[in-house]
């Protein structure tokens, strides 16, 4: 994938835009003219000790650092737990903990469910609308948008499953 999107850079990625083939006679006039009222830029000496002593750089390094070792424990340990019954504890506990409504719910308070209902009474009631339907199902950005969260999805369950298997047979 890599090596596409360094092909269609290569490609479509000018130095300048009189280089460009596709950029309009009037588009270049535009940005030849904007360009002439811009004031040069300055450079300046990058403050490397000052950026490597900052501490709010080394807690971001440490947070990115937190977040990749958790995302790829998690890439290669979590079918481990789908095997294990993850799935099947969660689901009991959600048919245990989680009720219909606040006056059904077993674990709520007294003085939680009297602040419920007395928020509920303060609120406006929704006025009821009919869901476009057709027009929803119609919408080319809806089936675009489907295509795509199927596609993402795919490749990142694909991954997801694959990867240990792969780490497991090359490493």
């Amino acid at each position: 994938m890599a090596l596409i999107w360094s092909l269609i850079w290569i490609i479509l990625i000018k130095e300048s835009p009189e280089s460009d083939k596709w950029i309009s006679h009037s588009e270049l006039h535009y940005i030849q003219q904007s360009l002439k009222d811009a004031k040069p830029v300055e450079s300046f000496p990058v403050p490397w000790k000052n950026i490597l002593i900052c501490k709010a750089v080394w807690a971001l390094q440490v947070a990115i650092f937190c977040e990749a070792w958790g995302f790829y424990t998690l890439l290669t340990l979590l079918p481990k737990y789908y095997k294990g019954g993850l799935a099947l504890t969660w689901f009991l506990l959600w048919v245990v903990l989680i009720q219909e409504s606040p006056e059904s719910d077993k674990w709520i308070s007294n003085s939680e469910l009297q602040y419920i209902q007395q928020s509920l009474k303060d609120s406006k009631p929704t006025e009821s609308f009919s869901v476009p339907w057709i027009n929803i199902l119609t919408c080319k950005a809806v089936w675009a948008l489907q295509v795509a969260v199927f596609c993402e999805s795919w490749g990142f369950y694909t991954l997801l499953t694959l990867l240990p298997k792969y780490f497991k047979g090359d490493f």
